[in-house]
């Protein structure tokens, strides 16, 4: 596989706000809950400016990024292998498919984003309702890719030789199905983590996030309730730097995901010279 600068550009961004993220309390300039003169701008003592309440825009902006990283870590972690559980079964075993296939129907048909806005109006809204939903409901997505490429690889000779010197199933799926779906999997992992990230933002931009959170869409939720920003410069240092942070991490893991399908997917590699 090779692998082109799309990806390389994407994991070096990925790589870097992650790692801002995890060294958050380090390399964060104020403690999250400092109170300095609101709306102040860009300066040597406040690189980003404060907000509407006085909090520092760069210490909440790399906050946000550790809540960024956890939700689409966590969730494409759990959704990923549950598909790949689901699609390992499926693909393998026929008597199994029929059924698999109606919930991958049913989960399919269900909008995670709407759903956790429903819950959020009924449950307490913080992000492990967010991860919860989107694993449990994300899981069809990526056993829906990989399960055909399992039924295919199960139809090769190299598997009914497994099966005749006496290769039990556990075996086959372990230690030669499971592998071969790991750029598959790769794949559809940072997908699901951007679709993660783009759900937790739109659940704080809606406001429907626990308050205390600190993420990208609460800063920007928080600034666009003071309207009167937008009469004046103020929202240049309050809501672009969380929607540039957010674009920034988005465009990283697309291009990664592009990338890979790109290699994965015959029929998308085109000459461009």
């Amino acid at each position: 596989m090779e692998l082109g600068l799309g990806f390389y550009l994407g994991i070096i961004t990925i790589l870097t706000i992650t790692i801002v993220g995890a060294l958050a309390p380090i390399i964060a300039p104020y403690r999250p809950e400092d109170l300095f003169t609101p709306l102040s701008p860009p300066s040597p003592s406040h690189l980003l400016g404060t907000d509407d309440v006085g909090h520092d825009v760069l210490t909440h902006l790399i906050y946000g990024a550790r809540t960024s990283v956890i939700v689409g870590g966590l969730t494409a972690t759990f959704s990923t292998l549950i598909g790949m559980i689901a699609a390992l079964i499926s693909g393998y075993y026929p008597k199994w498919d029929p059924l698999i296939s109606r919930a991958l129907d049913f989960f399919l048909s269900i909008p995670r984003l709407p759903l956790i806005v429903i819950l959020a109006a009924f449950l307490r809204p913080d992000i492990w309702l967010v991860i919860s939903v989107l694993s449990f409901f994300g899981w069809a997505i990526t056993a829906r890719v990989i399960r055909p490429f399992i039924m295919q690889e199960r139809s090769k000779s190299y598997i009914e030789r497994l099966k005749c010197i006496g290769a039990r199933d556990s075996y086959i799926m372990i230690r030669h199905l499971l592998p071969a779906t790991f750029p598959l999997a790769a794949a559809q992992f940072i997908l699901e983590a951007g679709h993660a990230v783009l759900a937790e933002a739109s659940i704080g931009f809606f406001g429907l996030e626990d308050p205390t959170t600190l993420s990208w869409g609460m800063e920007i939720q928080h600034s666009l309730q003071r309207s009167i920003i937008f009469l004046t410069n103020k929202w240049t240092w309050t809501i672009g730097p969380p929607s540039v942070a957010l674009i920034i991490f988005l465009l990283g893991m697309t291009l990664m995901a592009m990338d890979l399908e790109k290699n994965l997917n015959p029929r998308l590699r085109v000459r461009l010279w």
